[in-house]
């Protein structure tokens, strides 16, 4: 998805498109999949679990989980590539 978006906005991007980029088998993403939106709702979830996650894990501290997050948000650029688009369609309708 990552790769996709550089190139393309979320909503053009077929699963078709997911399958051959990612070089898997249609029949493997739906096993894991209803569509491309499941797939993101999936991965948020987990995103917000890791991140709740490290918030319980330094409870009490005051640095240490925003340091944490903020390495461990860095590195999953998905979000930041689907959310700047997101952005950007706000901006367009206005």
């Amino acid at each position: 998805m990552v790769i996709c978006l550089k190139d393309q906005d979320f909503n053009e991007i077929t699963t078709i498109r997911l399958v051959q980029t990612a070089g898997i088998s249609r029949s493997s993403f739906y096993t894991h999949y209803k569509d491309k939106f499941e797939m993101i709702d999936s991965y948020q979830k987990e995103l917000f679990h890791k991140l709740e996650y490290i918030f319980d894990k330094y409870e009490g501290k005051k640095k240490g989980p925003f340091s944490k997050s903020l390495k461990f948000l860095l590195v999953k650029n998905f979000f930041q590539l689907y959310y700047l688009q997101m952005e950007q369609k706000k901006f367009k309708i206005f």
